[in-house]
């Protein structure tokens, strides 16, 4: 019984020793494959916010022209509306 169960337990290290052996094998194409993987979706993706930092920005260019377009314009009407103040002062 002795010498089955230190067979039994030579045959487990032998099948973990081979195993630990071919784990590198199988898993290095799987890796590289998950790493070519990864590189071609982060591609897609730097492309992907490339394209969306363009839109943006004419976008927010433009908001930023519409403001101060805004500003100037409000600008005048309360010029407008305090020399009308100061005229209606003056000539009270």
């Amino acid at each position: 019984m002795g010498q089955e169960i230190d067979a039994k337990i030579s045959e487990g290290a032998e099948a973990i020793s081979k195993y630990t052996e071919d784990i590198p094998d199988q898993v290095s194409p799987l890796t590289q494959e998950l790493l070519a993987k990864m590189s071609q979706e982060a591609e897609q993706l730097k492309a992907r916010l490339s394209s969306t930092k363009s839109q943006l920005q004419a976008y927010v260019e433009e908001l930023i022209l519409n403001m101060q377009q805004q500003v100037e314009q409000w600008k005048k009407e309360v010029t407008s509306y305090n020399n009308v103040c100061i005229a209606l002062c003056l000539f009270s």
